[in-house]
């Protein structure tokens, strides 16, 4: 298990810091609620400082989710061509690899292996360690399994091929994505 980036101990004491001005802000509001009668602008000075804030805390825990943890932060969604094909599209997306690694991958098509003439099989969509869209066949059987992902990268999909296929559907596609932020 690798341990978080050095930004994330920075990200904490950020996460810390606007944690205890949020308690300011709450103490600021109680002290006006006892104050009476409130003043209008005094109420959306402090609305706008609560939203801002509220909106500093996600995107800081979104940041830290992201440094923590890995798989799809975005696309990298697996479909069918427009006119359906023997390929797949994958969209482009941004992905932390379970080494901590961060790719922004580009949109792909991906041409899939021709289909068995008696037997179906599962093949698969993923990226790779260096961060390359790839895929990997499976074999055609009576009751095909889809071939594991190789060590160091993530799976986007399986496909199921099945046999004298001419063409690859949305109905053929499994989305295997793990995704980290939804």
């Amino acid at each position: 298990m690798s341990l978080p980036k050095a930004g994330v101990r920075s990200d904490f004491r950020r996460f810390k810091e606007l944690n205890s001005k949020l308690d300011e802000l709450e103490e600021e509001f109680s002290a006006l609620n006892l104050s009476l009668p409130l003043q209008l602008g005094d109420l959306q000075n402090l609305e706008t400082k609560a939203t801002n804030l509220v909106d500093a805390i996600n995107e800081l825990l979104m940041q830290i989710k992201e440094k923590t943890s890995y798989g799809v932060v975005s696309g990298l969604e697996v479909t069918e061509q427009d006119t359906p094909d023997m390929s797949v599209n994958v969209s482009e997306g941004i992905i932390y690899m379970q080494d901590g690694e961060r790719f922004e991958v580009e949109a792909d098509t991906i041409p899939v292996a021709e289909a068995d003439t008696d037997n179906p099989r599962k093949d698969i969509i993923y990226i790779n360690g260096t961060g390359v869209v790839s895929y990997y066949p499976g074999i055609a059987e009576a009751e095909p399994t889809a071939p594991e992902t190789p060590s160091g990268s993530q799976l986007l999909a399986e496909i199921a091929v099945a046999a004298n296929a001419t063409a690859i559907e949305t109905k053929n596609i499994t989305d295997k994505r793990k995704l980290i932020v939804s």
